[in-house]
């Protein structure tokens, strides 16, 4: 045992994240890759900077990157962990990548040249492993002419080395893939077991016998509102591993078209069987300054926050506990301003929502 103080610096404007040991995240979804091992392998993050470190700079498309819409409500929200993330992007999959060839730069003055198609967000998510660069057709030799290394903002960066053969300001040509969050399907979140790999959800039951972590919570933000996706949630969530059990936080869909108002909420959420033991069903997005995260994301969190504040023992309903944020919304951005009439009918229908009142921003239900 030791003893005296130990300092732990971190980042200003970060907070340490409170570690939890019961009802567990996990994650599956998508992300860029800095590693790009992390595919359909399930990875634990109890910092912001281990998750940047495998998944890059968290990003505010979360509909492109949902495992960053799990990152950043955890670690630069509600700070708390950790977090279990499976990303479902494969470089192996003709679906899941796009190909650059031939794209043209001309080093800046610091000898720099960043990768990236201007409108296609995608780009962040250039794979570093299938760089070639060229300067007049003659392929040019990693760690000896140039260096890769992600920015701040995740794009790849190229960077002549001094001692090399690029010459100042030189012309270069660079090919390169990257990988095309539009290409996911439900069935890649849904995933499967074959020939010994594990994929999709299908990897929840790797994460404790490589991580020795039991799963309480089972999320897939945005791919829950697919009732699916919902339904193999909830199956894998009755058992995992033979041994235990988990609960599948899933949403109700926020598409304005399809839910204008809160009342039609409990019409779809039993007309796609989102009716299951193991499954609590949520409803709209909750929004925290730009950022609109999913109804599950926010309960996995608070659930998380009302545990540590337990002592880790699950036994208080996060219901009418405190959440961070400052508005319900629907995927256009429409408001819903839910009174606790409205509140509570949803409750009764099964749905859990946030709610507005005299002590600020709840989870209701």
């Amino acid at each position: 045992m030791s003893h005296g103080v130990t300092i732990n610096e971190v980042p200003s404007g970060v907070k340490p994240p409170v570690e939890i040991s019961a009802g567990l995240p996990v994650y599956t979804g998508t992300s860029p890759l800095v590693d790009e091992t992390a595919v359909n392998v399930p990875k634990v993050f109890y910092t912001l900077a281990e998750f940047v470190a495998v998944f890059g700079p968290v990003q505010d498309d979360f509909d492109s990157w949902t495992l960053h819409e799990a990152a950043k409500r955890h670690f630069m929200v509600d700070s708390v962990a950790p977090i279990v993330c499976i990303n479902v992007l494969d470089p192996d999959k003709a679906d899941h990548i796009l190909e650059v060839t031939d794209e043209s730069h001309i080093l800046d003055d610091d000898g720099q040249a960043v990768c990236q198609i201007y409108g296609e967000p995608e780009t962040l998510a250039v794979l570093k492993s299938t760089v070639v660069v060229k300067v007049s057709a003659v392929e040019k030799t990693l760690g000896t002419d140039y260096t890769l290394a992600f920015d701040a903002d995740g794009f790849l960066v190229i960077t002549r080395v001094s001692t090399g053969s690029i010459g100042e300001g030189a012309t270069i040509t660079v090919d390169y893939t990257y990988l095309d969050p539009t290409g996911v399907i439900a069935d890649d979140i849904i995933g499967g077991y074959a020939g010994g790999v594990y994929t999709g959800l299908e990897v929840i039951q790797q994460v404790y016998p490589t991580l020795r972590l039991v799963p309480g919570f089972i999320c897939a933000p945005k791919w829950s509102e697919e009732p699916t996706v919902a339904a193999r949630m909830t199956t894998i969530a009755a058992s995992i591993n033979g041994s235990f059990r988990a609960m599948a936080l899933v949403d109700v869909s926020t598409d304005v078209a399809e839910i204008p108002t809160y009342a039609d909420a409990p019409g779809w959420k039993s007309d796609n069987g989102f009716d299951e033991i193991d499954m609590a069903v949520g409803w709209p997005l909750f929004k925290n300054g730009d950022d609109a995260y999913h109804a599950s994301t926010v309960l996995a969190c608070v659930a998380n926050v009302t545990d540590a504040a337990h002592d880790g023992i699950p036994y208080a309903s996060p219901s009418n506990k405190a959440a961070t944020g400052t508005a319900a919304v629907l995927d256009d951005g429409t408001e819903v301003a839910l009174g606790r009439t409205e509140a509570n009918a949803l409750n009764a229908q099964g749905i859990v929502t946030v709610l507005n009142g005299f002590y600020g921003w709840r989870v209701w239900g």
